[in-house]
């Protein structure tokens, strides 16, 4: 069954949510001097994200100051190229995602050219919903078994990015397609 790279990267999204909610189920407990925030968020999501880029870099909250000092949630590029492969926001607490995806839209995809924006948003019973944009196109995740199993080798990942100094996104496109395995649940064909 062919999957489409939207596909992946939003099976990648939720599985490193469902990752992240299984292995710190009290991520949103705190004592009453303390609450969660976007940043603290944005920080575990992206160490569970970046085991599925290691070939890439993962940074929080960085500041973009040609963009009047605004900063993404999580950023997922490589540093010193013009590989800008996924920006995330996240909203918490049941906050409507719809203005980051215009801010994704408008600022980080348009703007600064990422391949792909996410829109998380996370709710304290631990449900959420992802929102991938890609090329004009907007796909729904949520709680999904599909499994994206990302590769062990990287070396043909950081050849590529080696050798290309301007690259061709279609063509790393193809090579996440090819390397990344799909894996469904028992009963799906």
């Amino acid at each position: 069954m062919p999957i489409e790279i939207i596909d992946i990267i939003g099976y990648i999204a939720t599985n490193s949510i469902k990752d992240l909610f299984s292995e710190q189920p009290d991520l949103f407990t705190f004592t009453e001097e303390t609450s969660e925030t976007e940043w603290n968020l944005s920080h575990h999501l992206g160490c569970k994200i970046q085991n599925s880029f290691k070939w890439l870099n993962t940074d929080v909250e960085l500041y973009k100051a040609i963009y009047g000092g605004r900063r993404p949630d999580i950023v997922i590029h490589k540093r010193n190229t013009d590989i800008n492969y996924i920006i995330i926001e996240i909203k918490h607490r049941g906050s409507s995602n719809s203005e980051d995806i215009n801010k994704i839209k408008e600022y980080w995809m348009y703007g600064l050219g990422y391949e792909f924006g996410c829109a998380v948003k996370v709710n304290r019973d631990l449900s959420f919903e992802v929102t991938v944009i890609h090329r004009g196109s907007e796909n729904v995740f949520s709680h999904s078994d599909v499994r994206i199993i990302a590769p062990q080798n990287i070396q043909s990942f950081q050849t590529f990015i080696n050798q290309h100094q301007d690259v061709d996104r279609d063509e790393l496109n193809n090579l996440v397609k090819e390397h990344y395995t799909l894996e469904l649940p028992n009963n799906e064909v």
